[in-house]
Parts: structure tokens; C-alpha cells; sequence
């Protein structure tokens, strides 16, 4: 989780800083984005922002836990919420950040294309919400409490 929560700031950055369509180069607005006031370019400048933002809080919840002195009777409590913190924010950038791409695929794509890409979209934020099930069941767990077995087991030599 801290590999890819490192990965989506750095690949961020780098769309952050990098403006779709370059920059207006005449006297009057030097400076300015091409595509400045369009939909798809303020969606693209939020979501890339909010990837980074997310990202960032998520990669130091993640190295609060790594760097934890924590002993093992700690886990349950403390370090617990800042896993579910960490991940609750590392699927927000994850999400924040396929719809920077796909708002600056909107640049790049044909009319005709973006009707085929559409779909490519819709199926990979389904990809990425299918581990929203696993996040819900860490939350549940943190807090309900784990639960524990009450079977008894037996051993026969």
C-alpha cells in the first residue's frame, strides 16, 4: 500500500505539472493553458489536484503505521484507525486520479473514439471498486471488533 500510494504521487506530479494542450504563447496571455475554461480541462486541474492531496495523506498515514512504536496490544486500537484512513484515502486518490486520465483522454480522443473509451472508463472504475467490498469489511472489523472463534478444539492422539 505504500508502493502505490508513493506511485499515484509521483505519476500525479507528473500530470500535475505537465498541462494538457501546452501553454498560450503569445504576449498578451503568456502563460495561460490552452484549453483554460473548458469542462474537461477543470475537472482534469481538480482531479489531479485531489489525486495528489489524497495520495500524499495516505502515504503518511501509511508510513505513521510503518513508523509506529507501537506493541502488538496497540494494534487493535490506534494503528487500526489509521489503516482504515490510509486506505480510505488511497481508494478516494485512486478513483481521483482515472478521472484525471480520463478527463485528459477527452483532449487527446476523436469524437468518434471518445464513445468507444466510455466504456474502457466505466470498466475500469468497476475494477477499482471492486476493492471497496474488502475496505468495508476492514471497517466493519475496527468497528464491531474482530471476531473470535468460540469452538472449542479438541486434540485426540
Amino acid at each position: 500500500m505504500l508502493g502505490v500510494a508513493t506511485l499515484i504521487i509521483s505519476v500525479v506530479f507528473a500530470t500535475k505539472v505537465t498541462v494538457p494542450g501546452g501553454l498560450i504563447q503569445e504576449q498578451q496571455d503568456h502563460g495561460l493553458p490552452v484549453y483554460r475554461g473548458k469542462l474537461a480541462f477543470n475537472v482534469f486541474s481538480v482531479s489531479s489536484l485531489s489525486a495528489l492531496c489524497f495520495s500524499s495523506i495516505s502515504l503518511i498515514m501509511f508510513l505513521n503505521i510503518l513508523t509506529s512504536p507501537y506493541q502488538e496490544s496497540d494494534i487493535g486500537n490506534n494503528l487500526a484507525n489509521k489503516l482504515i484512513l490510509g486506505l480510505g484515502f488511497l481508494f478516494i486518490s485512486i478513483m481521483a486520479m482515472f478521472l484525471s486520465f480520463f478527463s485528459g483522454d477527452l483532449f487527446v480522443l476523436d469524437s468518434k473514439m471518445k464513445y468507444i473509451a466510455y466504456p474502457i472508463y466505466v470498466l475500469t472504475s468497476c475494477v477499482v471498486l471492486a476493492g471497496f467490498p474488502l475496505y468495508s469489511e476492514i471497517v466493519k472489523m475496527v468497528v464491531t471488533g474482530i471476531p473470535t472463534s468460540t469452538r472449542q478444539h479438541k486434540t485426540s492422539f
